[in-house]
């Protein structure tokens, strides 16, 4: 009855997962997730096949200098898959599995050929570039994360996974249309949802977002038809897989690489959208750019979602 009840709690308190796993490719299984660490040590939950393990970092594993990460402090690790990735609240585990019950990039991931490289816009928290450094067939990620504090997150889960981070660059750099600065706001109660885009409202709500949790952070942006350039110099034959969730950025970031000719350089691409245009103006734009595509909204109103594109 005791597990009964917190199922029907965990139901009632995250009913937008309910969504979200109901078109996910893995629901069906069986499982839940709980977060916090107990008194009596590490938290264990089996779900979806996969096995997560909440733990406190410790100083005996923890070998990323301190002097990195001044003020806020991660406060755990997730462990799954024999990796790890640094969480600092309660969103960073939802974010974190979202990416994996999600599955939202897991056909980019299936169908890298070998020697493919991923161009990950938006690392966040560094959870999908760890996931495609776990594929043979991908030779390495160049990860582009624009928040400063975010970033130190992705580096420091980077760092605790040393048999993978060889494969993985990344960069405190936004993408765009252009280079330049770009003030946003930013709270560490939503890492992944920071960005050109208004934070959902939902997610304000299940935070508890208040206005003094805000604060104005400037980013810096890279042109990315330059970018893009520079990661083809580097991999001259490598089909190129582009995993972008650039908040509101998705846009421009593709017009720029339609407009320079450079889109001809990614082979595959795993998209989200947010808010206006929408799904349609991207889908429309990859189409007359010689992709095939399919679509899936994340959020019950359309506002958020995913394309997968191919050629």
């Amino acid at each position: 009855m005791a597990q009964l009840s917190q199922r029907l709690r965990i139901i009632a308190l995250y009913p937008e997962y309910l969504f979200r796993l109901m078109r996910s490719r893995l629901f069906g299984g069986f499982g839940w997730y709980s977060y916090k660490p107990g008194p009596l040590g590490p938290l264990y939950r089996r779900f979806w096949g996969r096995h997560f393990v909440v733990t406190a970092p410790s100083l005996k594993t923890d070998d990323v200098p301190q002097a990195h990460f001044p003020g806020r402090q991660p406060k755990w690790y997730i462990a799954n898959d024999n990796v790890r990735i640094a969480l600092e609240n309660e969103d960073d585990f939802r974010t974190t599995f979202d990416v994996y019950a999600g599955g939202h990039y897991d056909r980019l991931n299936r169908d890298a050929r070998p020697g493919s490289v991923v161009w990950d816009i938006g690392a966040n928290l560094g959870v999908a570039s760890i996931i495609f450094a776990q594929n043979p067939n991908i030779s390495h990620i160049y990860a582009y994360e624009p928040v400063p504090h975010t970033f130190t997150m992705a580096t420091r889960s980077f760092a605790a996974n040393p048999k993978l981070s060889p494969k993985i660059s990344v960069e405190n750099l936004g993408i765009g249309k252009n280079v330049r600065e770009v003030q946003i706001r930013y709270t560490v109660k939503a890492k992944a949802a920071i960005g050109l885009a208004n934070i959902p409202s939902r997610l304000k709500t299940l935070n508890n977002i208040q206005p003094e949790d805000m604060e104005d952070v400037t980013i810096h942006l890279a042109d990315a038809a330059e970018v893009l350039r520079g990661i083809r110099a580097r991999n001259p034959e490598a089909p190129i897989l582009l995993k972008l969730d650039a908040e509101g950025a998705e846009y421009e970031i593709i017009d720029r690489l339609i407009e320079t000719g450079v889109i001809k350089e990614i082979n595959a691409a795993a998209i989200e959208w947010h808010d206006s245009p929408g799904e349609e103006y991207l889908t429309s734009r990859l189409l007359a750019s010689g992709f095939q595509s399919q679509a899936m909204p994340l959020e019950p109103d359309g506002s958020i979602g995913m394309i997968e594109a191919w050629r």
